[in-house]
């Protein structure tokens, strides 16, 4: 017998493919890049942390040092869509597309710089080689995003191009003017010449000049070739197999047959279309009469013919296409002929709405996508990135009869009880919350106990002076007979309630201090302070406030965290009868990129009490239109081009709820001019969170399946049963165990994840588990297993398992059925 060598390269604890019933390909599914993430859910550890009963007190560390340092990316509010192959954002560095921005306020026009298949080219002949550039013009193209409802009562984000309005227009420009004889009125020097327009390669199959212009007929295809009559070959077109036999040839026509289907007899320029839809086209014939002469045609499968007549419109495989109109400037010296330029001018025959993720080849209103010059560019609107990062709402309660603000103020959400409606004069809306805790525009006038008011640090009217609001409470104050009396104020928003000294002064005056912002606000009281709860006064100009006499109109102007402008606007004053306005104001030129606009009105709602008992709203002029939900008159969406979302929602017996969010700048349109096959990949923003863990620890001998739930499982098979049985329960339990060196090791078991944390004694264990924990800032694991080994969490390194080169004897049976005799 034959002793024969095999060398097999196993890992130092390969524990085989019985671990949890997994197999070997089931196994190696498992990756520690996937960690924290094979184990959260929804911000939520997803599992159960395990234990030995009989573990040291290091491998309870390790798990804690895991447990409080998992962190996970959340995903954030705004995703980026990137357009990958030949393509052009609409934008620049310094300037992107705003809604209802036309392409034009970006660049007139677009060449090689930005797509590659407008890229330069030649032509040579007999007559010299002209040079060429392309360009696609949109000076007078007139299309823009906005959110709008398209024909088919879809309300969204659309590129509408209107009817009879342009596309574009293409441009080729011939630096040195291509030329030809005049030949009877064909141009010979330019026949069976190769151009390239917009990436596509066309041969230029007759050159005439009409009475028109220039005529140029150009043939292109998917593939290309000549034939000898007789001779067949094999095309692939687009997964399809085209046998073509050149059958017949003469001085003027040849004829073939493809896939057994006879084609007429085609001249010099000529298509036919097969059955299937497919195009042949012949762009020359060579025929020679006298025998063994050449007998050949060239052709195209697949073709697309175009002609190109100065001052006509586009003809594609025979279809005149009347909304693209050709021009070709030439110049004409005795019978020679120079070309200039080409031109095709593109508009629309109605109007094409682009949504989001939509092409424009793609509309359904497009009848005639050979408009688009040489069908090999698009327009593409893969979305609008508009970044919410501030909420409000103006929602009711109390059976409808009190309004509620929600705005977003310097310290964080403020939930305003804005105005109530009386019972006893059910026509009359008053402030606040109720007749003990009103709401005060005006910081100088009255306050008394428990209402509520407003201190801006600088003119909120202004979005450049920096002006933080608070929304407070004055919750009392101590009479000043009292020793050390005290008045508090309380920050609504943060709880935090401010005690501040009582001052009498010798005029028996009383008053404090509130330190908010970096800025002091004095109060007096109204009237002596000798009882307790003595009403206040900011003695300070109340800034932001304002009070017209013509109109009885007071008006608080409040700054938002993000810095927009809020103004509560009441008719007459603050416990008498009439409207109250809210109205948000976006007014941060910072937040704008090259608008000419200095502000957006993005809600504006009018509040009135009725007789009824309840509150009615109606929403005032905003600088975005109504549109009404098509499937629920009940809610209308307004968005302006600055990029807001307000969503009001109407009921029959209930004032009008409005709901609005803001990005932090105006909203950058991600409109694509593309050509030819374009691939997309989306990013999110995200934030690093920590995960939350909520009872989830469990003892080894609690766990009675280890495939029931995810598990980390912490400790050796010498300290924690469940950790032998992941191991397929080895003798020794040491074994594929080495001192001073630690193992994390992830096991896939089926429609969860098991991760074992342990090292030969606890110190290996817990530098093990202090590793893992700085996973989130030392770049992540990789693998399905890795050794850690070091003493400390400084000097520790990170490598995959160690191998071993194991001697295999393998034992050759004597053939007992066949011999193989060697010589």
């Amino acid at each position: 017998m034959n002793t024969i060598k095999i060398l097999k390269r196993l890992t130092a604890v390969a524990a085989g493919a019985t671990m949890l019933g997994a197999t070997i390909m089931g196994a190696a599914a498992a990756d520690l890049s996937n960690y924290p993430d094979s184990f959260v859910s929804d911000g939520v550890f997803d599992g159960y942390f395990v234990v030995g009963e009989s573990a040291s007190s290091m491998d309870n560390l390790a798990m804690t040092d895991i447990a409080t340092n998992m962190w996970y990316t959340a995903e954030g509010e705004t995703t980026t869509t990137t357009l990958n192959g030949d393509s052009w954002l609409v934008t620049t560095s310094s300037n992107y597309l705003e809604l209802s921005e036309n392409i034009a306020s970006i660049a007139n026009y677009i060449g090689d710089d930005e797509m590659d298949a407008l890229a330069d080219g030649e032509i040579s002949n007999s007559k010299g080689t002209a040079s060429y550039e392309q360009f696609l013009y949109f000076d007078e193209a007139n299309g823009t995003v906005t959110y709008q409802e398209d024909d088919d009562d879809n309300i969204g984000f659309f590129y509408k191009i209107d009817n009879s309005d342009v596309i574009a227009r293409y441009y080729l420009d011939f630096g040195d003017s291509l030329e030809s004889d005049i030949t009877s009125g064909s141009l010979d020097d330019i026949d069976d010449e190769i151009i390239t327009l917009f990436g596509e390669e066309y041969t230029i199959v007759t050159a005439e000049n009409t009475s028109n212009g220039v005529k140029l007929t150009l043939m292109g295809g998917s593939a290309a070739d000549t034939l000898s009559e007789g001779e067949s070959q094999t095309y692939d077109i687009n997964g399809v197999e085209y046998e073509v036999e050149l059958t017949f040839t003469d001085g003027t026509d040849a004829q073939f047959s493809i896939n057994g289907e006879t084609t007429s007899k085609l001249a010099d320029g000529e298509t036919d279309v097969l059955e299937d839809g497919t195009t042949i086209g012949v762009t020359s014939i060579s025929y020679q009469s006298y025998a063994g002469g050449i007998h050949t045609a060239t052709f195209f499968v697949g073709a697309d013919k175009m002609v190109l007549e100065h001052g006509q419109s586009l003809s594609v495989n025979e279809e005149s296409i009347s909304e693209a109109i050709v021009t070709i400037t030439s110049s004409e010296a005795s019978l020679d002929i120079s070309i200039d330029d080409i031109g095709v001018n593109m508009t629309a025959d109605d109007d094409y709405y682009v949504g989001v993720g939509d092409k424009l080849s793609e509309n359904a209103e497009l009848d005639e996508p050979q408009v688009l010059f040489t069908q090999n560019w698009d327009i593409e609107l893969v979305g609008v990135d508009v970044d919410f990062v501030e909420e409000a709402s103006l929602t009711f309660s109390e059976g409808d009869d009190q309004a509620d603000l929600k705005l977003e103020l310097y310290d964080g959400e403020a939930s305003i009880s804005l105005i109530y409606q009386n019972e006893t004069a059910l026509d009359v809306v008053y402030s606040g919350e109720d007749d003990d805790s009103r709401l005060i525009l005006e910081a100088n006038s009255t306050i008394t106990d428990e209402d509520y008011f407003f201190l801006n640090t600088a003119d909120t009217t202004s979005s450049t002076a920096d002006a933080k609001s608070y929304f407070l409470q004055y919750k009392g104050a101590d009479d000043v007979n009292e020793s050390s009396p005290k008045v508090n104020i309380k920050n609504v928003i943060t709880g935090e309630t401010y005690e501040r000294s009582l001052t009498v002064l010798s005029h028996n005056a009383t008053t404090f201090d509130l330190k908010l912002g970096g800025l002091t606000f004095n109060f007096n009281a109204t009237t002596g302070g000798q009882d307790d709860d003595f009403a206040i006064r900011l003695t300070d100009a109340a800034t932001g406030y304002s009070y017209t006499d013509a109109s009885h109109d007071a008006r608080l102007s409040l700054r938002t965290a993000d810095n927009n402008k809020v103004t509560l606007v009441q008719n007459l004053n603050n416990e008498t009868a009439g409207d109250w306005n809210v109205e948000y104001v976006v007014d941060d030129a910072d937040k704008f990129d090259d608008s000419d606009v200095t502000s957006y009105l993005v809600m504006n709602a009018t509040i009135t009490g009725q007789s009824t008992g309840e509150l009615s709203t109606s929403a005032g002029e905003m600088t975005a239109s109504q549109l009404v939900d098509s499937s629920d008159s009940d809610i209308s969406y307004y968005r302006s081009n600055f990029g807001e979302s307000l969503v009001t929602t109407d009921a029959d017996s209930s004032p009008t709820k409005y709901e609005l969010s803001l990005p932090s700048t105006q909203a950058e349109v991600q409109l694509y001019i593309t050509s030819g096959a374009t691939t997309s990949t989306s990013s999110s923003d995200g934030t690093l969170t920590q995960v939350q863990i909520v009872d989830a620890t469990k003892l080894d001998s609690e766990v009675s399946s280890l495939s029931a739930q995810n598990l980390i499982v912490v400790g050796g098979p010498c300290v924690n049963t469940v950790a032998a049985d992941l191991l397929g329960n080895p003798s020794d339990c040491t074994e594929g165990f080495t001192p001073g060196v630690a193992r994390v090791k992830m096991v896939d078991n089926g429609d969860y994840m098991a991760m074992l944390v342990a090292g030969y004694s606890g110190d290996d264990t817990r530098l093990a588990g202090q590793v893992l924990s700085h996973n989130y800032e030392n770049g992540g694991l990789s693998g399905e297993e890795v050794e850690i080994e070091g003493t400390t969490y400084s000097d520790a390194t990170v490598s995959e398992p160690t191998e071993e080169v194991v001697e295999e004897v393998v034992v050759e049976e004597e053939a007992t059925e066949e011999v193989v005799a060697e010589e």
